[in-house]
């Protein structure tokens, strides 16, 4: 989901918020089951990982029931997937971190560099380092 501006940022990710609650005695309830804002600071890891900080947008992770696939290691009752909200600045961002990472021909040390540099362009959006409240 892209948003125009900051104002319509916050109110998109409030409506969104507002709409996984309202789900909850509908057919097809959502379960919000994280949240990932990659408008903050990347964590500090004591690994090497390039992939840290990858991720530019706020990121709802959620769950609906699913329907048997007749497979009984699968767990259908919660089928997992993310809604990212971006400003058209950060979904470009999130376009070339993509890129980044699949480049093959660079090296990891070239790979972090590239991320806090892509990283350090895209300003986050007003009110978007808020938690708005969200709770898992």
């Amino acid at each position: 989901l892209e948003v125009a501006s900051d104002q319509d940022f916050e109110k998109s990710l409030a409506a969104i918020v507002s709409g996984l609650a309202a789900t909850a005695g509908s057919s097809l309830p959502l379960t919000l089951t994280g949240i990932h804002n990659g408008f903050e600071k990347p964590k500090k890891s004591k690994k090497s990982q390039v992939n840290n900080g990858a991720s530019l947008g706020f990121v709802l992770h959620l769950t609906c029931p699913g329907k048997d696939d007749g497979v009984a290691f699968t767990d259908d009752t919660a089928v997992p997937f993310s809604v990212a909200v971006h400003t058209p600045e950060s979904l470009a961002a999130q376009e070339e971190l993509s890129k980044t990472l699949r480049d093959e021909n660079m090296t990891a040390t070239e790979k972090k560099r590239t991320l806090r540099k892509i990283r350090r362009g895209c300003k986050a959006p007003k009110g978007a380092k808020d938690d708005f409240g969200i709770k898992c």
